[in-house]
């Protein structure tokens, strides 16, 4: 029956909510959370409930490190006091009491795995930055050498060294700035687009990203702006005011001691532009092929005649048997369903699985998570029975369970589990009356973990109920129906998320998948920084070495073997980028060995292939400048020499 209730005020428009990303859209008085939701009612005053979320102000000059401090004392006290409180979820027992700052997200589990997405993908883009700085110090280089003359010049006239080294590293920082301006608008553009980016999470979550422009972000990119400038701008500087004013006016060019030692250099920075690039395309192709491994990962249970709803009852327990009943007797009736099943959980919830400690009758104990499921749930799911028998329909006594295999070789590993007992929280005995398949149950990169299934009893299994069927139709067309008919059997249910469990698999691969987008984004420049380094330094080249391919040409050489000089001194120098690149991703790529599934950091295929895209584009960038050489006019070259 609904009720109605008055609107006492409305929180501001930049005020989210206490559990960023989540968007916090309804507060209602701690005191009426019984009333909202009566099927926790009589829990709410026992110490192991874990959904309230405390928040608390510190006074002026406490820290967060003071605070945790003291709050660890707490903890600690407490654990002496209530052990019991961790028998449900054992590996939470050590860890009861979190300190995190009010600003950003604040879910602890949502906060630690952005922290890790969001270090990561910041050493990446610290990665293209170096890329960048890199590739910025050889255009310097060149521009210097242009300009040895004029320096040359100046230096003659009276100007002093330290001053035109400041004109110069003024100009890189100028630079470094008008990129700085053109970030920060490009990043200001983009805010839109991040805040309102559409995630695949379904249900009735919604999420809100807060992403600004704030006095810190501008602040750390003009800095790093800066700082660049000044580090990358350096050694060109000093370079053009090395200079011999007599040798280049009396030479009229920029000098042979100064060509040499600024080519050195520049061929130096392409070498690191190619070893940086195979870090950047060493993850992106490890990424890729763990993306691939996702989508074809086997989880377990089939997927592609799979629709479920995921319901939170807001009534009270003894009413829950008579309205899974009847859904589940209307549900089996729609057009296309083949059968129903009810869990606590769908497996398509990677990782929302309370945790328990099992027991076996050999004296081991381990850790394992748990569902409570229906006779139906592994026909409608596809998990394959090894041994033994299901539930029975309506069994909903404690005594029997079901475990998966990895379970039962664990607990029983020279023996049968069938007819073995295991002790839980309830310190009862559960008989063991069946054994099935391994599935995923945290993520799909998990390895085999035990699983244990227990009989589901719809006024004490809790008040989340998942109701999945399986159909001989495409499940997306179900879905809506399988809707309605929840809302015509109770229109106050709270429909907490629905839909395939394809597009649940979605939902658990999305962060790789975004993750990847962003590193080939990334590595696309990176290779392009990279090419252009290395045309850059061949064109130089090839310009620099015009009077001796003249005389090369002249003395009887032909244009191809003009053409595969340059190639060979490109591709010379991309292979030892290569080569120093692939040793040092080697020592780094552990680092993201937890962000990848089914495939080695150290995979020869990966580096195989990089190595081979970066010879071709080595090729390709040398291409142009080795045919402008092979164009020379002996003639004309030597006239100007």
């Amino acid at each position: 029956m609904r009720s109605w209730r008055t609107i006492i005020g409305v929180a501001g428009p930049e005020f989210p909510g206490t559990h960023q990303p989540l968007l916090t859209e309804l507060y209602v008085p701690l005191s009426m959370h019984a009333a909202f939701i009566p099927a926790v009612q009589e829990t709410d005053d026992t110490r192991d409930q874990r959904w309230l979320v405390p928040f608390g102000r510190m006074k002026p000059g406490v820290t967060l490190t003071q605070a945790e401090a003291n709050l660890n004392a707490i903890e600690k006290q407490m654990q002496a006091e209530y052990p019991h409180l961790g028998d449900t979820e054992p590996k939470r027992i050590d860890r009861m009491l979190h300190v995190v700052p009010t600003g950003g997200v604040r879910v602890p589990h949502l906060r630690r795995a952005i922290q890790k997405g969001a270090s990561f993908m910041m050493a990446v883009t610290l990665l293209l930055v170096l890329l960048a700085s890199v590739n910025v110090t050889g255009i310097l280089l060149a521009r210097a050498a242009a300009r040895t003359r004029e320096i040359a010049l100046r230096i003659s006239l009276g100007a002093s060294r330290r001053r035109i080294l400041r004109e110069l590293l003024t100009e890189s920082v100028l630079f470094g700035l008008l990129g700085a301006a053109a970030g920060v608008a490009v990043a200001y553009l983009s805010l839109d687009v991040l805040n309102h980016m559409q995630t695949p999470m379904q249900g009735a979550w919604r999420y809100v990203f807060d992403a600004r422009l704030d006095l810190r972000v501008l602040t750390y990119g003009l800095g790093i702006s800066v700082v660049a400038s000044l580090l990358f701008g350096l050694t060109p500087a000093l370079q053009a005011t090395r200079v011999d004013p007599n040798e280049i006016l009396k030479e009229g060019s920029a000098g042979s001691q100064g060509c040499r030692s600024g080519n050195r250099m520049r061929r130096g920075l392409v070498v690191t532009q190619f070893a940086l690039s195979v870090a950047m395309l060493s993850i992106l192709g490890l990424f890729l092929r763990s993306l691939g491994n996702l989508y074809t990962a086997d989880p377990g249970f089939e997927t592609s005649r799979q629709a479920y709803v995921y319901l939170v009852q807001t009534t009270r327990p003894e009413q829950w048997p008579q309205f899974y009943a009847e859904l589940r007797r209307n549900a089996v009736a729609l057009p296309g369903v083949e059968s129903v099943s009810l869990a606590t959980n769908p497996p398509v919830r990677f990782g929302d699985y309370q945790r328990v400690k099992v027991s076996g009758n050999t004296g081991r104990t381990i850790e394992s998570p748990t569902a409570h499921v229906d006779d139906n749930y592994f026909a409608t799911n596809g998990i394959a029975l090894l041994r033994g028998r299901v539930f029975h329909e309506n069994e909903s006594a404690p005594g029997s369970v079901i475990v998966n295999h990895t379970l039962a070789q664990t607990l029983w590993p020279a023996g049968d589990a069938i007819g073995s007992s295991i002790r839980m929280r309830d310190n009862r005995e559960h008989i063991v009356v069946g054994v099935v398949a391994d599935s995923k149950y945290l993520s799909l990169a998990e390895d085999p973990q035990p699983f244990v299934y227990q009989p589901l009893d719809p006024s004490r299994s809790g008040n989340r109920i998942a109701v999945t069927v399986r159909t001989s139709v495409p499940p997306g067309s179900i879905t809506p129906q399988l809707t309605s008919l929840v809302r015509r059997l109770d229109p106050v249910v709270d429909i907490n998320r629905s839909g395939t469990y394809q597009e649940a698999l979605d939902v658990a691969i999305w962060p790789t998948k975004m993750a990847t987008r962003n590193l080939a984004f990334f590595s696309a420049l990176g290779l392009i920084l990279a090419m252009s380094g290395l045309f850059g330094l061949m064109a130089h080249h090839a310009e620099q070495k015009r009077p001796e391919v003249g005389l090369r040409m002249a003395m009887g050489a032909t244009r191809s073997q003009v053409m595969r000089l340059f190639l060979t001194r490109g591709l010379r120098l991309a292979l030892l980028g290569i080569a120093i690149g692939t040793v040092l991703t080697l020592a780094l790529t552990r680092a993201v060995k937890s962000f990848l599934t089914g495939v080695s950091p150290s995979d020869p295929v990966t580096y195989t292939a990089v190595a081979a895209l970066l010879a071709v584009v080595a090729v390709v960038a040398s291409w142009v400048p080795a045919r402008r050489a092979a164009r020379t006019d002996p003639i004309v070259a030597l006239r100007h020499q």
